[in-house]
């Protein structure tokens, strides 16, 4: 699930099926690079997510794109 949060409001909220486990790398970035379109170019984007976002071609191409990644451990 990725949700373009704005203020207190949920503006773009993608979900895609998947099997249990987690998401390739490749589903991330062509996800985030979806959503990057979407936005205005000087619009800051944190990423939060969990044990997903600790892969170091996701950090790398945030890193690029000015893009701040929070890792959470969610119990």
């Amino acid at each position: 699930m990725l949700s373009v949060i704005l203020g207190k409001r949920a503006l773009v909220w993608l979900v895609k099926q998947g099997n249990k486990g987690h998401f390739s790398v490749s589903d991330h970035l062509c996800l985030l690079k979806q959503v990057k379109t979407l936005l205005p170019a000087c619009q800051k984007i944190v990423l939060l997510g969990d044990g997903e976002f600790d892969s170091w071609d996701l950090q790398k191409y945030a890193g690029k794109q000015g893009m701040y990644c929070e890792r959470q451990k969610i119990h």
